[in-house]
């Protein structure tokens, strides 16, 4: 990866696209999270019908 950013050649740029799209996706929380993903959306949820 350090080299691919060094080099500006357009293969090089083109995998860094692939391989920061892949680390954004990976970052990103998956459209169904879990609990331990995003506590606050399902302890919310959860209280509501408990309310």
């Amino acid at each position: 990866m350090a080299s691919g950013l060094g080099s500006p050649s357009p293969c090089s740029a083109g995998s860094e696209e692939e391989d920061m799209d892949a680390l954004l996706n990976n970052s990103l929380p998956p459209p169904h999270p879990e609990n331990e993903e995003d506590p606050d959306e399902d302890l919310s949820e959860a209280e509501t019908p408990k309310l």
